[in-house]
């Protein structure tokens, strides 16, 4: 059976459907928008949750700058065994700090020669120490109680040796004259460098003993009615430096401000 539309049915069914696509192209039209304007909302507006982890990072940055500061007087502490290469590095500054030092037992400098300074390594200093190691004493302590190195020894796994750090070395040649009475005043120097914070060592010395016969056949030297009898020498020292830390380069690291982290707006 079939059915026949008026001619009014049909311009109301076509205008049915005419307002049905409408609709729908408005709805899809305003939920288009409405999500653009919900993605350009949030590229303007950072996340709370991305905004709250930056300013949890950022309070963070005291602490991590006086944990800086702290281990910079740490490294500082370790670091003042050498001396700075930054004060010493002309030679003249060694000069002065070295014969000061032999000043103290009436030691007079008479030349210098500083050794161009080379960044060369240093080896740690390891002690290994000697213990009796045999089967029983390691069965025995069943508590494992014996120290250390008893058990690095034993099963012949000692660690291994830090790694070399490169720190600058120079050799200064001291050429040296006193009193010919005044051997103790060498001695003496020769404990004082030993005994001496800074990383200074004392690799040669060699005294001579001048009396008035020879000092005519000494080089340089004044006639024997000019001078009295004394030692003369020269010793090699050898002089390591290194770059100290400046803790105030720790008061000048700038806190970023929170917007500069935050996303661009668009």
């Amino acid at each position: 059976m079939s059915m026949k539309l008026s001619r009014r049915d049909r311009i109301i069914f076509i205008i049915g459907i005419v307002l049905i696509i409408l609709a729908v192209g408005t709805v899809i039209a305003i939920k288009y928008k409405y999500e653009e304007a919900q993605a350009t909302a949030e590229r303007l507006d950072p996340p709370e949750e991305e905004q709250r982890k930056l300013e949890e990072k950022i309070a963070t940055l005291p602490g991590l700058k006086q944990k800086l500061a702290d281990d910079v007087d740490a490294v500082l502490d370790k670091q003042q065994l050498f001396l700075s290469e930054d004060e010493y590095q002309e030679s003249y500054q060694i000069d002065m700090y070295l014969i000061a030092l032999l000043e103290e037992n009436e030691i007079e400098v008479t030349s210098t020669k500083l050794a161009d300074v080379e960044g060369l390594p240093l080896d740690p200093y390891v002690v290994k120490t000697n213990t009796a190691v045999y089967d029983l004493k390691a069965y025995s302590d069943i508590a494992h109680q014996l120290p250390d190195y008893f058990y690095y020894a034993y099963e012949k796994n000692w660690p291994a040796d830090p790694p070399s750090k490169n720190v600058a070395v120079s050799q200064v040649t001291i050429g040296y004259q006193t009193d010919a009475e005044n051997w103790e005043g060498i001695y003496n120097t020769i404990d004082r460098i030993a005994q001496d914070k800074k990383a200074i060592y004392l690799d040669t010395i060699g005294a001579q003993y001048v009396d008035l016969e020879t000092l005519t056949n000494v080089e340089g030297a004044a006639s024997p009615e000019e001078e009295n009898p004394y030692i003369q020498g020269e010793m090699v020292i050898t002089v390591y430096e290194l770059n100290y830390m400046n803790k105030d380069h720790v008061n000048i690291v700038n806190l970023p401000e929170p917007e500069e982290n935050l996303p661009a707006e668009e």
